[in-house]
């Protein structure tokens, strides 16, 4: 058996400062979804303390601190779909990476839950 290198369509041949830079930038948005997965991680956990620590607050209280957990389940969902987007669907496209939907979904959360939990 010979070996033989990769011919598959999403191979390429391109390795350069480009391809260095992208694979950088692949790696910190990684491991940037992953400080974000844990940080929701402990918002939920948080959440469920409040609401089995404090059961006789206001249904105004409770009603925003499930707004306010809903809009961070919403920027989390929108983050990883944004993860997948360029982790997995663009990984062959070097140099030429689109911005999608989900990049202005994730900010939009993102500053509305910062607006929101200062109220």
């Amino acid at each position: 058996m010979v070996w033989r290198p990769c011919t598959c369509i999403h191979t390429t041949t391109m390795a350069g400062p480009t391809m260095y830079l992208e694979e950088r930038i692949l790696v910190a948005l990684y491991t940037g979804g992953v400080g974000l997965f844990c940080l929701y991680g402990m918002t939920i956990g948080q959440t469920v303390f409040y609401y089995f620590r404090y059961p006789d607050d206001s249904l105004r209280l409770k009603v925003y601190v499930a707004m306010l957990s809903m809009l961070d389940t919403a920027k989390s969902v929108a983050a990883a779909c944004l993860l997948y987007y360029y982790i997995i669907e663009c990984r062959a496209d070097y140099g030429t990476l689109p911005v999608p939907v989900t990049d202005t979904l994730v900010n939009v959360c993102g500053w509305s839950l910062v607006f929101a939990s200062q109220w």
